[in-house]
């Protein structure tokens, strides 16, 4: 564990009524059932979680803007705690906790919202989406979700007043049980996970963080499809490429650029089926059609070619000879050979 003025890096085990100068803390913070009204008052990002669970916290987070996992806070108070807060990557649990004025600025979250018995009546103006579910069973919910466009599971809001709660609500990945019509939502729809994602990552963008791959990083400088990045719980600058689909992590600019040949977003082969066994292909269209068309996983993949020497250009019967022992060999030559999807 590695502490200066601005960064702990590590877990913070909270102690009552001490304040912590920190402006980031790249591991968790555990300060369940702590007096901790005042301890973090230049805190700006958390890189895991926060738990807070039965604590008094009022105004323990005033710049607090992105926190990389989860929020517990059951049964804790929580009301002004985090004025500044935009984002958070898993899950936000308040049960049982008053959270009226918690998260004025909070926009989006990647996991779940449990506010089960909690008053949450002007918890979320702002928040946007929702990546998993919601929980308000029993709770005050009666203008709790003014803005809220996207949950990408379930709304569960059993016993709760909920009239006036979705008004701007438009899709939900699952289902809706709750009383009440929603004809305006679109229900069990499969892309509103997708969309969910894209408002978590730029809703950290705002915050000058990435949440690529689920990695909450500080962006240090941007230039086009490339930035330069602090990962949260490291302190050296790294790189991360975007092809304007996927990321890569990378030490070097090299290596994030060569990570990203090796990602694939869809298994969809239709692109595929109109190439022959002479095509020559790029080393990252050949990848990235192995992957589609064999469900190989990246892992697999870069183990493979950096055991072997591969050329930038190469034919679809080259990846054929090349690809021999390798898994989903078989089925990317009968791909290509018979024109048979597999």
């Amino acid at each position: 564990m590695k502490k200066t003025e601005e960064v702990f890096e590590g877990n913070l085990n909270a102690e009552p009524g001490k304040v912590y100068p920190y402006k980031v803390i790249t591991g968790y913070i555990y300060a369940r059932g702590v007096y901790t009204k005042t301890s973090f008052p230049r805190l700006q990002s958390v890189g895991s979680y926060i738990n807070v669970r039965g604590a008094d916290i009022r105004a323990a987070f005033p710049r607090l803007q992105a926190v990389g996992g989860y929020i517990d806070a059951r049964g804790a108070d929580i009301r002004a705690a985090f004025p500044r807060l935009q984002s958070v990557g898993g899950y936000i649990d308040a049960r049982g906790a008053d959270t009226r004025t918690a998260f004025p600025r909070l926009q989006a979250v990647g996991g779940d919202i449990d506010a089960r018995g909690a008053d949450t009546r002007t918890a979320f103006p702002r928040l946007q989406s929702v990546g998993g579910n919601i929980f308000t069973d029993g709770a005050d919910t009666k203008t709790a979700f003014p803005r809220l466009q996207s949950v990408g599971g379930v709304i569960c809001a059993i016993g709760a007043d909920t009239k006036t709660a979705f008004p701007s609500l438009q899709s939900v990945g699952r289902h809706i049980n709750a009383e009440g019509d929603f004809p305006q939502v679109k229900t069990n729809d499969p892309a509103t996970f997708t969309r969910c994602r894209e408002i978590l990552s730029r809703s950290f963008l705002r915050c000058g963080y990435s949440f690529a791959d689920g990695i909450l990083a500080k962006i240090v400088s941007q230039r086009g499809r490339v930035a330069r990045v602090i990962i949260c719980g490291k302190t050296e600058v790294t790189y991360l490429v975007t092809d304007g689909e996927n990321y890569s992590h990378g030490e070097t600019l090299a290596k994030a650029r060569e990570g990203l040949i090796y990602k694939i977003g869809s298994r969809d082969t239709t692109e595929f089926k109109g190439w022959t066994l002479d095509k020559e292909v790029s080393k990252a269209d050949g990848i990235r059609a192995y992957r589609a068309i064999t469900g190989a996983c990246e892992p697999g993949v870069r183990q493979w070619m950096e055991t072997r020497k591969t050329p930038e250009k190469i034919t679809i019967s080259g990846i054929i000879k090349l690809t021999e022992g390798a898994y989903g060999h078989e089925a990317f030559k009968k791909f290509f050979e018979h024109g048979v999807k597999v």
